[in-house]
């Protein structure tokens, strides 16, 4: 999926979300339209956190919480980790 903007024939610009399958673009939302370029760069503001929330993907370590843990798995070693149960 991709974000266009389309000159319509009033002269105002469309933003849209489109998908292309099979060889065919299909328009998947329409976000809006505006006249001038600071209602297109808001527009196509809106149009990207839309297209996040279409893939429905998650960023990693999104929280503070996720990047201690994260950094603190990186300065352990081999060695600092020993093996508890029946492996004894």
């Amino acid at each position: 999926m991709f974000i266009r903007q389309k000159k319509n024939k009033s002269g105002s610009v469309s933003v849209q979300i489109i998908s292309k399958t099979s060889s065919r673009y299909k328009v998947v939302k329409t976000i809006g339209n505006s006249h001038t370029q600071d209602g297109v760069s808001l527009l196509l503001h809106q149009a990207k956190h839309e297209l996040f929330k279409l893939q429905k993907q998650t960023s990693l370590f999104v929280s503070g919480d996720d990047a201690n843990i994260e950094s603190f798995l990186d300065s352990l070693q081999n060695a600092q980790i020993s093996v508890i149960g029946p492996e004894l």
